[in-house]
């Protein structure tokens, strides 16, 4: 909080060096970032996430401001840009010096769970991940032929893991949509059947005055494709701006899927085909006398 507003309870102070910047990919919208001074002597100094900046100091810089998170009082020496989020804004989060929030909190009994590396380049990341390995090992005191006693995640493997959870989703999604197909095929027929059967005399007259059998069926075939079409602009409509709107808040470039697109479009036509063949064909083997009786 800051001498005149106070921000909803879901921000997070974080311990970091002056690598901080660097490592996680961050940009600064104003001031400095940490250095290693700040580092060294301990010094009471945040950056502040930009949603954290915002509510705080709504009209005013923060830079050179006193917050208050938790127990400890900081100056902000800087403001992050926004940085897009996968589940969790990482917008919300406060950072400060180690060594400063060890002062204040304590470090005894505190553990390390994970720490970032980042190689200068990408074609580095296979040697880096070498390197990093080998010094743990080392300061883990991991003999020669042991198995590690830690893990090490590079990007190339989170990648990997976000294929095959998008892959997995993907394939769910196929499933859902073709059981959804199924069952709107199945509604098509049924609707095709019963306007058939609503207009068994349209019919018979229609034969009466010469039309002939494929008349019938394309006649009843356009009004499947027609309906299907109107039900697939529709999704194509919808599913677009939905896309559009969850990429303009995740901070990614809106765009379209017109491959897929066509691809719907012309599965919704064999779907009307498939499922709208049955009741155009039975209406056109309908004996016009018969149907001319029909009331």
């Amino acid at each position: 909080q800051s001498d005149r507003h106070e921000t909803n309870p879901n921000v997070s102070l974080y311990g970091t060096d002056e690598a901080f910047l660097g490592t996680f990919g961050y940009d600064l919208q104003a001031g400095r970032p940490l250095v290693a001074q700040d580092v060294q002597s301990a010094r009471p100094v945040a950056l502040l996430g930009s949603e954290v900046a915002e509510v705080l100091f709504p009209t005013t810089s923060p830079v050179g401001k006193e917050v208050q998170v938790g127990r400890v009082r900081l100056e902000v020496v800087g403001v992050l840009a926004e940085k897009a989020g996968l589940f969790r804004s990482p917008n919300t989060r406060v950072y400060a010096p180690i060594t400063h929030l060890f002062g204040a909190y304590g470090s005894g009994g505190r553990s390390m769970d994970d720490t970032r590396v980042r190689a200068a380049t990408a074609s580095q990341l296979a040697a880096a991940e070498d390197e990093v390995r080998s010094h743990l090992r080392v300061i883990r005191g991991v003999a020669p032929g042991v198995p590690s006693t830690f893990n090490i995640e590079s990007s190339d493997f989170l990648r990997s893991t976000f294929d095959q959870f998008t892959s997995t989703l993907t394939m769910g999604g196929a499933l859902v949509g073709l059981i959804s197909l199924l069952a709107a095929g199945v509604g098509i027929m049924n609707i095709m059947l019963v306007s058939v059967t609503e207009r068994t005399k349209e019919i018979g007259i229609r034969k009466a005055v010469g039309a002939k059998w494929r008349n019938i069926l394309g006649q009843f075939l356009l009004e499947a494709i027609i309906l299907c079409q109107i039900g697939g602009l529709i999704g194509i409509v919808f599913g677009g701006l939905g896309g559009n709107v969850a990429a303009l808040y995740w901070d990614i470039s809106p765009s379209f899927p017109w491959m897929w697109a066509g691809i719907a479009v012309g599965g919704v036509t064999l779907l009307a085909v498939i499922f709208g063949g049955y009741p155009a064909y039975k209406a056109a083997r309908l004996d016009p006398i018969d149907s001319l009786r029909y009331e």
